[in-house]
């Protein structure tokens, strides 16, 4: 049975160990950041924030592939449209 640490080390990072600082930290850096992207009206990173979210817990082979393909698909479309050519 893992038992929980004060701070983070590289064998308790690897065997799955919590830590109560990261813990901490997370529960308090989370709603600070809604706070301060709803408080100055900045939606859009929180928003692609919440969508790369999901690409990035749902790490399955297959979920990396299909991210990387639309990532792959948008950069395609945008570069055809001449939206991200170097100017």
């Amino acid at each position: 049975m893992a038992k929980w640490l004060w701070w983070s080390t590289r064998e308790s990072i690897s065997n799955d160990v919590p830590s109560v600082t990261a813990i901490i930290e997370t529960t308090i850096a989370v709603p600070a950041y809604w706070w301060i992207a709803i408080h100055f009206e900045t939606y859009l990173p929180l928003l692609i924030s919440a969508a790369i979210a999901l690409l990035v817990l749902l790490r399955s082979e297959e979920s990396v592939a299909l991210g990387v393909r639309w990532f792959m698909t948008y950069v395609d479309r945008e570069m055809l449209s001449g939206s991200l050519a170097a100017d």
